[in-house]
């Protein structure tokens, strides 16, 4: 995704949490963490943040974490482009989910 090693060692813990709470493989669990910080132009030390919002939106919604990242691809740039936060368009794909549109 283009960070450099210190960027990859600094988002490693994240992403194995990321990774055990949406039961992912690690290179999954690295894109989608990618991709979400990609997308909201969030630095690596926003990892932690980034893996609690998804977790907790899995947990609370009719998804799962590959579903969120999947959709986070789409919506993570027009959100970040729009002023609207990590949290506010995870729970909007969050209630998305719930009624039936899940992923892309």
């Amino acid at each position: 995704a283009g960070f450099d090693v210190s960027e990859v060692l600094g988002a490693t813990e994240g992403t194995l949490r990321l990774a055990q709470a949406g039961a992912l493989d690690l290179g999954r669990a690295a894109d989608i963490a990618s991709n979400v910080l990609t997308g909201f132009r969030l630095e690596v030390s926003e990892t932690a943040r980034v893996v609690d919002v998804l977790a907790a939106s899995a947990n609370m919604s009719n998804t799962d974490v590959s579903q969120l990242g999947e959709a986070m691809k789409f919506v993570a740039p027009v959100a970040s482009g729009m002023g609207v936060e990590l949290e506010t368009a995870t729970a909007a794909v969050g209630a998305l989910s719930d009624a039936g549109l899940q992923a892309s």
